[in-house]
């Protein structure tokens, strides 16, 4: 299973266990994105984020990146920018 798959399955997860979730992301409040995050912050640790490419990361993480701890995401994005040349 791909690095991408792991988090497609873990935040599928933690939607459905917070049903109460809009279903369109731009719709999330301050609120919405602590309650993913809190059901989430357990298994984020264990996700391999930088073996995802640019465009994995910034289609399917990036939109969630309130529930990422805010130097994981810092880092990421350095990272991920590293990949656009200096």
């Amino acid at each position: 299973m791909s690095e991408i798959q792991v988090w497609e399955h873990v935040l599928k997860w933690g939607l459905a266990q917070n049903p109460e979730l809009p279903s369109d992301i731009t719709n999330y409040s301050k609120d919405d994105f602590n309650a993913l995050k809190s059901t989430l912050q357990q298994f984020i640790p264990f996700i391999k984020f930088y073996n995802l490419t640019s465009k994995e990361f910034l289609d399917e993480v990036f939109p969630y990146r309130e529930i990422l701890p805010e130097e994981l995401f810092i880092n990421l994005l350095k990272d991920i920018s590293k990949s656009f040349g200096s």
